[in-house]
């Protein structure tokens, strides 16, 4: 899903692959990911900056060099100045919310993508985060939550994940080799 289109394609698809990038790696929400600005995107700190938020701050997130090669990949098929939307429409205004959501429904179906939409990334971030043991004020400020609440949400969103983790707890072990648990006097 996240494969480089070929040279060739159109400026929509470049957008969209480049949008499904961003998502994937911040899990911003999708008002948040239609405002950012190119200038925004800050390559020499490594850092993009969200302006409009749900919560009305400010969010600035890391982005990893994968994502920078990716949106600098992105840039270089149409070089927009500072000031114009990252992922603007055809013309260079801002994409529309509801064609945004029918765009990456359209560009997540050719790839055989399962679940879909603009949400599904920031579940799909606050899991991977939530597995590789973040805590619920990373995971918040991360998905640009003000409080721990949704964090905590997310974190038991996984709980169906430590279902695969029931045959490594000590018990299981145990009888596996047959061993009796001692128990102390």
């Amino acid at each position: 899903m996240i494969a480089e289109p070929k040279r060739r394609e159109q400026f929509s698809e470049w957008r969209t692959w480049a949008m499904v990038c961003v998502l994937a790696e911040t899990g911003v929400r999708r008002t948040s990911l239609l405002n950012v600005r190119v200038k925004d995107v800050d390559f020499y700190n490594h850092r993009i900056k969200f302006g409009h938020t749900k919560n009305g701050d400010e969010q600035e997130l890391p982005i990893d060099d994968e994502l920078e090669r990716r949106l600098k990949k992105y840039l270089s098929k149409w070089e927009p100045e500072p000031d114009k939307f990252l992922f603007p429409n055809q013309y260079g205004e801002q994409l529309n919310v509801s064609y945004s959501s029918s765009m990456l429904n359209a560009y997540e179906t050719k790839r055989g993508v399962k679940a879909r939409g603009f949400h599904c990334y920031r579940r799909m971030v606050a899991r991977t985060l939530a597995r590789s043991c973040a805590t619920a004020p990373q995971i918040s400020k991360q998905l640009g939550h003000k409080g721990g609440e949704m964090a905590s949400l997310s974190i038991q969103l996984v709980t169906n994940d430590l279902v695969s983790l029931l045959p490594n707890n000590p018990l299981a072990q145990a009888a596996k080799v047959n061993k009796q648990i001692k128990v102390k006097n």
